[in-house]
This record gives C-alpha cells, structure tokens and sequence, in this order.
C-alpha cells in the first residue's frame, strides 16, 4: 500500500499530470477536466479529510499509468531528457522510503520527536504540521489490554458489555480480538454510531479515557458526547463506580467503571443543563417482565427516555422491545423497535434481576408514552397482564411526557 502524504511519489504524480495535461495536445478537454477531477480532486480530499492511503485504492492503478505515460512523454522531450530521470528518482526514492518506514527501518518515533526532519512517509501528516506517529510503535502490553480484559474477568464480567469511551482502535480492537481469543464473552462497544451512545447507561462496564485515534477526527463527536452524557448521567445517579486506572502510551488515562445496578428512584432534578423527571411503574407482561421505573433526561442538549425492567423468571425467548409515542387517540408519532442493548443483550440470556434500556426521543411535543414486547419469531406481541394499563393491543401505557427543546415539562 502506498503512503501519499507529502511523498516524492506525490510529486512524481503531479509533474507527471501536468506534463500530460501540457503536452497531449490531441486530448479534449474534457478529458482533461476529468483527469484532473479523478486524480486532483481525489487526492486533495483524501489528504485533507481521510487520512488513509486505503481510500486511494480504487484509482491507484489509474494513477500508475498516468505515472508511467508521464515518464515516458518526458524522455520525448527535446533537450529535457533530466526531467524523465529526475522523475524516476523521485518514485524509487518515495518507494524505498515508504517500505523502509513500514518496516520500521526508519523509527517513526524518531521522526516524530525529531524537529530537524520533515516526516515523508508513515503515520498520519495533517496540514497543520501535527505529526502522530506514537500510536504506530506501541504495544498491547503498553496499552493495557491483557490487564483490561483480566480486571473485567476477575469481577465476572466476562459474558456483559464493556462500553470503550474513545474512538482509538489500538484500545478497541486489541480488546475484541483478546476477549474473543479467550473465548470470553465479553462484548466490546466503542461509540461510532448516534445509535450506539445510548447503550452507555445500560452497560456493564465503561472504560473511560480521553485517548482518540487522529486519523479519524469525523468520529471524535460520538465519543465525545458519550463522554459528556456519561459523566452527567453518572453524576446524577451515581450507578458507575470507578475500580481501576490505567495509564496509556499517548498520556491519557483511562478509569474503568463498573455498573451497580442501583434501583434507586431519583428525586426529579431541574439545574442549567440537566433535566430529569422520573416516575414508578408495575406492569408485567406475561408474568415474566416488570417494568418498574419510567425516567426522561434532558442531558447536553439531548433527550432520552429510560425504562427499568424487573426479570421475574426466565424468559427464553429473544423478544423485541417497542417504544410508541402517540397522541390521546393512541394514533402513532414515533415509534421505536430495538434489541435490548443493540442486539448485545438479549431477553432470553436475562436473569432475575434488575436490566435498564434507554432510547433518545425525537422533536419536542406531548406524547403518550405506550411500550411492550414482541416475539420476531411470529410477530405477536407480548400480553400486558394489568388491565387497567393495557390499550387493547398489548401495548402499555405507561405515562404522558410533555417536553420542548430545552427543558422537560411533564411525566406523569
């Protein structure tokens, strides 16, 4: 694979593509427009946005035969014969560098430290000048990941979740691949998806740390909300202990927390940035599940609605849960059908005990808050016991929630 970032091969490259653009004077111009789109525009946003010589894959043979044609018109032209050589140098030089630097010929460590050399290969160049290069001469063993994955094992977690508050693959990568060598259980989430930051109140275990992989900055918003929304989530409620430290290569620290599973009701708080609004419950459906507790959150500007169930018996079978807002006429606004925990936990592994779920709510307004449970394998709903809490259609009503975008008004 190649390493374009500010290589002699790159300007092997753009020589190579003006004198194509200058010479062939029988290409049309639009051919010349999409010469310079395919390849120019290409690359710049590759540079400047991705980061990742993998994205340049597609066109890498294209680029090889604009490389060689543009050589070869070089040595055609009269009395510039160097140009052809000097060409040549550039490519076998941006070659030699990028296989010596994979290969660790050239420490990437030592460019990086070094303010006398100008890194030409490996590693991730941004146009500020910022060169990260520390993550790629680092071990597993620098990271922490054996200890991780031991300290989770020795609290029997082994078979929940561990939420990774950090977009670096050298931390969540490693700890898949070891948890599953190990033949644990253990599912790894890491927050690359708007999906997938909920999943952080219900998880098991959060790893959190501040360290981030900067080549691939467009994801640092997920882990970074996560961050905030966790640290006031657990402010308020105060279900995550903190039970270990560990410190990392690239200086940050990462705190391993682990989930209490504390039923206690919160008394409804109102400050600045924080709204939240919480409501018993006891409804069972079909004797084996009781919700318990109904929470809303106003949290960093984002809403999201908490359910609390209560496992009375095994349930052995892998139920749906939907979560339905509507109107007083029982007419559907929004609708939510998801796997407990993304799919992670499903409903036939729960034992007796406690198990939350959290969902984000959509636009502001009043909504009748209806959920319940469905079998995916024949698609009926799960029987909602109580009477007086059953719509008719199995679905629960379980409160009315009135809130606009910046404060919650209502739940009850």
């Amino acid at each position: 694979m190649i390493n374009f970032y500010l290589n002699p091969i790159l300007f092997a490259l753009f020589v190579d593509i003006v004198l194509l653009l200058r010479r062939a004077k029988n290409i049309s111009v639009y051919i010349k427009l999409v010469l310079i789109q395919i390849l120019l525009a290409y690359m710049i946003f590759t540079l400047t946005r991705n980061k990742d010589p993998r994205f340049l894959m597609p066109v890498i043979p294209f680029i090889g035969l604009v490389m060689g044609s543009g050589v070869e018109l070089a040595t055609r032209i009269e009395n510039e014969a160097k140009i052809a050589s000097a060409l040549m140098v550039c490519i076998v030089l941006g070659g030699a560098l990028n296989v010596a630097t994979f290969l660790r010929v050239i420490p990437q460590t030592e460019i990086y430290k070094n303010p006398d050399l100008i890194p030409i290969s490996g590693g991730s160049l941004y146009l500020s000048g910022n060169y990260w290069s520390f993550n790629l001469d680092t071990t597993e063993e620098e990271w922490e990941i054996n200890r991780i994955l031991s300290t989770v094992e020795e609290l029997g977690g082994d078979n929940g979740i561990l939420y990774i508050l950090s977009n670096n693959p050298i931390i969540v990568y490693p700890l898949k691949y070891r948890a599953l060598i190990n033949g644990s259980d253990l599912k790894v989430v890491k927050p690359n998806t708007s999906q997938l930051i909920p999943l952080v109140f219900s998880a098991d275990y959060v790893l959190y740390t501040t360290s981030e992989y900067y080549s691939a900055r467009w994801k640092v918003k997920y882990s970074t909300l996560a961050r905030k929304l966790f640290i006031t989530y657990n402010n308020i409620t105060g279900v995550f202990v903190p039970i270990e430290k560990f410190e990392f290569p690239d200086g940050t620290i990462g705190i391993l927390y682990r989930h209490e599973k504390d039923e206690t009701l919160f008394s409804n708080i109102s400050k600045e940035n924080v709204r939240v609004m919480c409501k018993k419950e006891n409804v069972t459906f079909e004797g084996k599940i009781q919700l318990t507790v109904i929470c809303v959150y106003w949290i960093e500007g984002i809403s999201l609605i908490e359910y609390r169930w209560k496992v009375l018996k095994g349930i052995g079978t892998d139920y749906t849960i939907f979560v339905h807002l509507t109107d007083e006429n029982g007419n559907t606004l929004f609708q939510m059908d998801h796997k407990p925990c993304n799919g992670l936990c499903p409903t036939s592994k729960w034992k007796p005990g406690n198990h939350r779920g959290s969902i984000l709510l959509p636009s502001p307004g009043c909504y009748r808050i209806r959920l319940g449970f469905w079998d995916p394998t024949n698609r009926v709903r799960v029987s909602v016991k109580d009477k007086d809490k059953n719509d008719g259609h199995n679905r629960a009503v379980v409160g009315q929630l009135c809130y606009k975008a910046t404060t919650i008004i209502d739940l009850r």
